[in-house]
This record gives C-alpha cells, sequence and structure tokens, in this order.
C-alpha cells in the first residue's frame, strides 16, 4: 500500500474536509506534482481464506506539525509533511483471521498530545502524538463487549472509521452488515473517556 500526499488532508472537525487555505486553487491545481510517496509495505491482496481485500482508505490528519494515518493491519504512522520521513511508527497487533467484510482503516483522531485509533477488531488505542507510545493508564476496551446483541463471530463487528472526540469522550461507532439481520440488529455507540475508561454506551432506537 503507499499514500501520495496530496489534497488528502484533513483540515477541520467532523471529517468535513473543508480547508480555508488558498495557496491551491481552482486556477493552480492542475500543476501540482507528487512531492513524496509512502509505502506502508503492506499487501494489496486478501488474506489466505479470508475474505475482502484489504483498501487503504485513510485521510491524513495534520497536527503537532506532523501527518498522522493508519492502515487496516492497525500501523499508525506519524509523518513529516515536507518530505515525507517517517517521524515514528506504531503497529497495532490485530487479528488477521477475521475474514473482515470492509478491510480498512479510515484514519486517526487527534486530542491534545494523543492519537486515538480504532483497529478493524474493535481495539481503541490511544497513542502518544510525538512519540507513538501507547499512552499510560489509557486502558484499551474491547468494544465488542456491553452490546445489547454482540457479534456471533468476529467479522460481524469492525470499526474501520476514526473515533470522534467530544469534550473528554473518544465516541466510536461500528460497521454493520446492510442485510435483513443486521437491520434488525440495529447499532450501538460508545463514549469512552479520553484518559482511562468506559463512561458510557448509546443504543439507536430499537437496538
Amino acid at each position: 500500500m503507499r499514500f501520495v500526499f496530496g489534497l488528502m488532508v484533513a483540515a477541520g472537525l467532523w471529517a468535513g474536509e473543508y480547508s480555508p487555505l488558498r495557496q491551491v486553487n481552482k486556477a493552480n491545481v492542475k500543476r501540482l506534482q507528487v512531492a513524496w510517496t509512502y509505502r506502508t509495505g503492506e499487501p494489496l491482496t486478501a488474506l489466505p481464506g479470508e475474505g475482502r481485500a484489504p483498501a487503504f482508505e485513510a485521510t491524513a490528519v495534520y497536527a503537532h506539525g506532523l501527518l498522522y494515518v493508519s492502515s487496516p493491519f492497525g500501523k499508525v504512522v506519524a509523518l513529516e509533511p515536507d518530505s515525507g520521513k517517517v517521524r515514528w511508527e506504531r503497529q497495532i497487533a490485530i487479528d488477521r483471521n477475521g475474514n473482515y467484510g470492509d478491510f480498512a482503516s479510515r484514519g486517526v483522531s487527534v486530542w491534545k498530545d494523543r492519537i486515538f485509533v480504532a483497529t478493524i477488531d474493535a481495539q481503541l488505542v490511544a497513542l502518544d502524538a510525538m512519540t507513538g507510545v501507547p499512552c499510560a493508564g489509557f486502558v484499551s476496551p474491547d468494544l465488542t463487549k456491553g452490546l445489547r446483541r454482540g457479534p456471533d463471530y468476529r467479522r460481524e463487528y469492525e470499526q474501520t472509521s476514526p473515533p470522534a472526540v467530544i469534550g473528554n469522550l473518544v465516541i466510536t461507532g461500528r460497521r454493520l452488515r446492510t442485510t435483513t439481520e443486521w437491520m434488525r440488529r440495529r447499532g450501538s455507540w460508545f463514549g469512552r473517556g479520553t484518559r482511562r475508561k468506559a463512561s458510557w454506551v448509546g443504543r439507536t432506537r430499537g437496538a
């Protein structure tokens, strides 16, 4: 997988992907050229005996003078935006036997000096933004716990999107299948304390 630095940087909250910057505009965007390429070193083919092939779909987040991206295999990387040089990498161990229906990671979230990432196998991890070291005192929860209707098997429950940070809570959703069974088993969402442990669990109507 490779990441080409371009116009894929989230410049604001709530995934609006709007930037007030005007240096790049309609008149000169066609003159942009590739400045550098970052390669994750991960395969683009499906794992043996597993489901859909992994897809690199992360939107880079700019904070602390760095670009932060994540991969479907649990890698989180901090890159220097001018050169693409790796400042740090953190490999989070994930379950590679999940037979995931949507094998992707669409990015991370930044809260003060922390980077939050929800992995494909439902881990919520907090990393130090400057070093990539797991944050001391943050207990990584099992996001499959506490659901009214938990998953029957691993691929039923996935995390593919960045968490949302609101106040001192980290909000995560879950990926649902769009079959009749999954329409019946409506979604739940979690609020996690940014410092330590779970705060609340919410459910959509009918869950």
